[in-house]
């Protein structure tokens, strides 16, 4: 019982631990042959490995999902004329992980998708191009799901299938996280990547005049909760 004694916070395992205990003593008391001690001590071990059980910390993956707001996918590009971006915030999915004493300790799984139509550039004429050009009828959203991890500090490390638009190419993205007071956990990260190997056509506008560049670059803030 001294144990328990260090343990306040554990009425059930007190319970389970007299209902053992009270078990024991009547084996001590009314049994005194070879069989009944053995039993008694065995008993006593179990009281041990039980107070264990009930009392360390028990870490285990949980599904955190991307928040309602606080989210944003900025897309970045540049033209023969001017840089461009893009933005969206309509962002779902979800994160599975173990987290321990503040930290990431496992990353089991991660998808995320933004609906192609709520990027916005602040420019109509501009979003029916980027619409086009990302296929937004036939594919209507940019998509990523993980397939492995490595988690270094505050760093992750994930290789995943990237679906822009329809197309699916294996990508390895870099990021960092935050976990707040909240548990919410915010990853910040961003990937370069050029829009032909997805099969984009590259936007043009004002009669030709305007060329869209090839390089562009997602840069991603997601909060899971």
């Amino acid at each position: 019982m001294f144990f328990l004694a260090f343990y306040p916070n554990y009425p059930s395992a007190c319970v389970s631990l007299k209902f053992i205990i009270m078990i024991m003593r009547y084996l001590r008391e009314g049994l005194h042959i070879r069989q009944g001690k053995r039993l008694y001590w065995i008993l006593w071990v179990s009281i041990f490995l039980t107070s264990i059980i009930f009392v360390l910390p028990v870490s285990s993956q949980q599904i955190y999902k991307v928040t309602q707001s606080g989210n944003s996918l900025l897309v970045k590009g540049d033209s023969n004329l001017h840089e461009w971006e893009t933005k969206g915030q309509q962002i779902t999915g979800e994160l599975s992980a173990m987290v321990e004493a503040g930290s990431l300790k496992k990353i089991d799984k991660v998808s995320v998708k933004i609906q192609v139509t709520s990027l916005k550039s602040g420019k109509g004429t501009m979003d029916s191009k980027a619409y086009e050009a990302l296929k937004s009828d036939k594919s209507p959203a940019i998509t990523y799901q993980s397939s492995s991890f490595n988690l270094i500090h505050n760093e992750i490390i994930s290789t995943g299938k990237l679906t822009i638009p329809g197309v699916t190419k294996d990508k390895t993205l870099k990021a960092s996280y935050v976990i707040g007071a909240d548990s919410k956990i915010t990853v910040k990260g961003s990937i370069k990547l050029k829009m032909t190997e997805f099969g984009m056509e590259l936007p043009t506008a004002i009669l030709g005049t305007l060329k869209v560049r090839d390089d562009v670059e997602i840069i991603f803030d997601v909060s899971f909760k």
